[in-house]
């Protein structure tokens, strides 16, 4: 039986995924700029929480690399895994990467809904993976895909949530250090 509670710090991983320059730009405006507050604060949340975090980024020379919303909150900024797979399973950096890690929950953000994000959580579910998919920190140029991939994530037993729904099962409890620590990352809802 999956496990009841959404996510636990502790179990998790954070796979950010191709949020780059040039691919950001080809973005809906009216949705980019709250996506990428969202998806930072999450960063921000895995890093004081010590939840291990891979970036990767899709074609470098020919979409840039990784938004300082990113990478300006980890730190020391690890290398990118750089891949032209559009599954970050397919890439040997990454599954390195996992065969490393003892946790088993993976949590996916990033760029894009229907191509990069959906195809790595098909995968990683797969694997027996529990992966969780943040609908609004996951963003494709086309609303329809996003959607749509969204639809077929939900369909396959993938987890899907909110930004602030992560945050709050990762800090589990009001008056500790954590809620103390994070619960300001849900404020200011106008993104």
């Amino acid at each position: 039986m999956p496990s009841p509670r959404l996510s636990k710090s502790e179990n998790a991983f954070l796979a950010v995924i191709d949020v780059q320059e040039k691919l950001a730009a080809a973005m809906p405006a009216k949705y980019l700029q709250g996506n990428l507050v969202r998806l930072g604060k999450l960063v921000k949340a895995a890093v004081r929480l010590h939840i291990p975090i891979v970036v990767t980024e899709q074609y470098r020379k020919g979409l840039g690399a990784t938004l300082p919303v990113v990478s300006n909150e980890i730190q020391p900024f690890p290398a990118p895994i750089e891949k032209t797979a559009f599954d970050c399973c397919d890439c040997p950096e990454f599954t390195t990467w996992l065969a490393d890690l003892p946790r088993r929950e993976a949590i996916l953000i990033g760029m894009e809904t229907h191509i990069c994000v959906l195809q790595t959580a098909l995968n990683l579910h797969s694997q027996g993976y529990r992966v969780v998919v943040v609908e609004d920190a996951c963003l494709s140029r086309y609303d329809e895909d996003h959607k749509s991939a969204i639809q077929l994530l939900r369909t396959t037993g993938i987890v899907v949530t909110t930004f602030e729904a992560l945050l709050y099962a990762w800090i589990e409890k009001a008056a500790t250090p954590a809620f103390k620590d994070l619960s300001f990352l849900s404020r200011d809802r106008d993104y």
